[in-house]
């Protein structure tokens, strides 16, 4: 063998028949090259590969075989038609990505299901999940129509329990709102649940009931500030107000009393203030006399 680059070796010797064997497979006459190493004392292992077979005095470089070209184009054709059959165009690389994509936010139509809250748990762990239902599936009454539906949202915040509840919403299409949460006794040593149920529905106010009872409330308040000046005097109020009042008219006679001799016209002037007070004539009062009385010429005086 002589060396013509790297890796490439060409020899020349004369095709001999086999010397030995029936001449039938592999001792066939014109049928087999056998290639192998000699001397066959080396202790490296070769690998001999591309061999190429010619007639004549003078070598060429190695090309594949016609039949190998053949096969080889074929297979070729075949890769390319199998790539035209799995590749997409831009656009219908497009369509399923939104096709994808809106089937993850398209909310799904469970109407006729009522699930546990394990199945949420398992189906859609630390997800919000919005569902299509009808009301009387769920345990709800109300809604517009006989089969009246409502859309209920699911908060699961964990793969199970430990995390926390799962929390459900339902709105139905008259406008109430309800509420339920998970029940369970969840075993985490084995994954299993002793109860897996939910709570009862409970209503949310509506927004016209929230805005009565504000309006109502508002009312109680304001009549409550305005009850001090509304309400009728009680019988203490009543009494202090008499007692300050007598008082007063007491301290004025006493003042009176004291300017008889030359304040007459003061002394009528609380007389009738008195009078119309206590609705009736000037009486007793610090030791005054009965009445007064004229007589003579210079005014009026005290009688004893």
């Amino acid at each position: 063998m002589t060396k013509v680059s790297d890796g490439l070796w060409r020899g020349a010797g004369k095709w001999a028949l086999p010397t030995d064997g029936d001449g039938v497979g592999e001792y066939a006459n014109n049928s087999h090259l056998n290639v192998y190493f000699f001397p066959n004392s080396g202790a490296s292992t070769s690998r001999i590969s591309r061999i190429k077979l010619e007639r004549g005095t003078m070598g060429t470089d190695w090309t594949p075989a016609p039949e190998d070209v053949g096969e080889t184009a074929e297979r070729i054709a075949a890769d390319v038609t199998n790539l035209k059959q799995t590749s997409v165009t831009r656009q219908q690389a497009e369509a399923i990505a939104q096709s994808t994509l809106s089937a993850k936010f398209q909310v799904p139509d469970t109407r006729d299901d009522n699930q546990p809250p394990s199945w949420y748990w398992e189906n859609y762990p630390r997800q919000n999940v919005t569902e299509f239902k009808k009301a009387s599936v769920l345990g709800l009454r109300g809604g517009v129509g006989t089969n009246a539906f409502c859309v209920m949202e699911t908060s699961v915040p964990f793969t199970n329990p430990t995390g926390g509840q799962v929390f459900q919403t339902a709105s139905l299409s008259d406008g109430t709102v309800w509420r339920r949460k998970s029940d369970v006794s969840y075993i985490l040593a084995t994954s299993t649940y002793s109860r897996d149920a939910w709570t009862d529905w409970q209503q949310d106010g509506t927004v016209g009931g929230a805005q009565a009872k504000a309006d109502a409330v508002k009312k109680i308040a304001d009549a409550a500030k305005t009850l001090p000046n509304g309400r009728r005097p009680t019988l203490a109020a009543t009494k202090r107000t008499a007692a300050e009042r007598d008082k007063a008219v007491a301290e004025e006679l006493k003042t009176a009393k004291a300017q008889v001799a030359g304040n007459t016209s003061q002394i009528t002037s609380l007389k009738s203030a008195k009078s119309r007070q206590d609705g009736s004539g000037l009486h007793r009062a610090d030791g005054f006399g009965k009445q007064m009385a004229g007589g003579g010429g210079r005014g009026p005086r005290w009688q004893p």
